[in-house]
């Protein structure tokens, strides 16, 4: 088996609690040739100190603060450990998510016999919230080989199953013809970052081991809505993301982005209407479900009254 350079990039804040777990995910890892890169993004807490340990004891973690030139945030952080790493291959962690003991063993092995130049491998995965212990994999559909990244972002639509971030193990070259993190994104840069990223992708890959944790931080996908500036961002990444697709072929719908903004609708519906009203372009198809459902709900309690 070759063994090409891993880079495993970490944006790092305020996570002296959980960095360590996710740290030592990686150095167990049982694939040897990777380098983790730490990008702390300003934290106050004792997040470095903890990051310090693993740099001591192994040379293949590096710590690196986000250059001050570069915005605050995560993809900032992301983006810099790019430009820092040197490995044909390329995995983004988030500093409380885990890795299985062979998950980058099982996707380095799946592409052992392939061109590295524009492949990208999945991983099973699962949620989990303090611990890893007895926890299996979610049994999705796009659990297989794919001829190119468009297949897999259709069968996200069809099967409406996505992979975290941490799943993916891309190829530099991928990463080279997809562009960056995008910096100015405040919600959902994954799913904007990561449909680049396949729609350069020339193949999937689906190894048989190998997983992924995902950890379930309560309450967090309601509090993504909870600014405005958080909504206006996830309405603009699905336009976005609508575009690329466009870009490749064009279409009236696409079922992965009426999923996406299914979401979105319901959970900015309620809060801020306004985007809904001036985004109303975007949000026709949801505006007029909404519309049926509440006539029908409406006929119905009026039927019911009549023969009560």
């Amino acid at each position: 088996m070759s063994t090409p350079l891993v880079s495993i990039i970490i944006p790092s804040f305020n996570r002296a609690e959980l960095i360590g777990k996710t740290l030592e995910s990686v150095l167990i890892q049982d694939y040897t040739n990777w380098e983790c890169i730490i990008v702390d993004d300003g934290s106050t807490d004792n997040t470095m100190s903890v990051v310090q340990e693993y740099v001591d004891k192994d040379d293949r973690f590096q710590l690196h603060k986000r250059p001050p030139e570069s915005p605050k945030g995560a993809n900032a952080c992301r983006n810099y450990g790019f430009e820092l790493s040197k490995g044909a291959f390329i995995n983004w962690l988030d500093s409380d998510d885990l890795f299985s003991r062979d998950k980058i063993s099982s996707q380095i092995t799946s592409v052992s016999n392939e061109s590295y130049d524009r492949v990208v491998v999945t991983s099973k995965w699962n949620f989990f919230s303090d611990t890893i212990e007895g926890v299996e994999y979610k049994d999705l559909a796009i659990y297989k080989n794919y001829n190119n990244g468009f297949e897999l972002i259709e069968d996200f639509g069809t099967t409406r199953s996505l992979f975290p971030p941490h799943c993916f193990l891309v190829s530099r070259k991928t990463v080279t013809h997809s562009g960056l993190w995008n910096e100015d994104l405040k919600i959902n840069q994954d799913g904007e970052f990561f449909v680049r990223v396949l729609l350069c992708a020339q193949k999937v890959i689906h190894p048989e081991n190998g997983m992924a944790f995902f950890r379930n931080h309560e309450g967090a996908r309601i509090s993504n809505y909870s600014s405005n500036i958080k909504i206006e961002h996830a309405i603009l990444s699905w336009k976005l993301i609508n575009n690329y697709l466009n870009i490749k072929e064009k279409r009236d719908t696409w079922e992965y982005i009426e999923y996406a903004k299914e979401y979105v609708f319901l959970r900015t519906r309620n809060q801020n209407p306004d985007y809904i009203k001036s985004n109303k372009d975007f949000f026709k198809n949801q505006i007029y479900d909404f519309s049926l459902k509440r006539k029908i709900k409406d006929k119905l309690y009026r039927i019911l009254k009549f023969n009560k």
